[in-house]
C-alpha cells in the first residue's frame, strides 16, 4: 500500500494503515508483516508508531533498472494475543 506524493503528510497513510490493522485485528491472525524501502524514513517511523518492530533487512532486494534498494522487514503482533503467542513459543522450544 502507498500514498501518492501529492497526498503525503496529511495523515492519509496513518488512516489507511489504521483501517487495515483494525480489519486484521478482527481476524484470527496473530501478526501482520510488511517490508518498506530502507530510505523511507517517514514510513518506517509510522510503522514503528503503529506497533511494528524491525525483524531484519533484505540487502539489495528491490531493483528498478540499475538501482537496487534494501528492504526493512517489520512485523506487528496482535496486542491481545502476544501473551498467548509467547506462552506457546516457550513451550515448543
Amino acid at each position: 500500500m502507498g500514498v501518492l506524493s501529492a497526498h503525503r503528510g496529511q495523515g492519509r497513510g496513518r488512516a489507511l494503515l489504521a483501517a487495515a490493522l483494525e480489519h486484521a485485528d478482527a481476524l484470527p491472525m496473530d501478526r501482520v508483516e510488511l517490508s518498506v524501502v530502507a530510505d523511507n524514513t517517514a514510513g518506517i517511523v509510522l510503522y514503528e508508531r503503529m506497533g511494528f518492530l524491525h525483524e531484519g533487512v533484505r540487502r539489495r532486494a528491490w531493483q528498478i533498472g540499475e538501482r537496487t534498494r534494501d528492504l526493512v522487514m517489520m512485523a506487528r503482533t496482535h496486542p491481545d494475543r502476544l501473551p498467548e503467542i509467547m506462552e506457546n513459543t516457550a513451550s515448543t522450544v
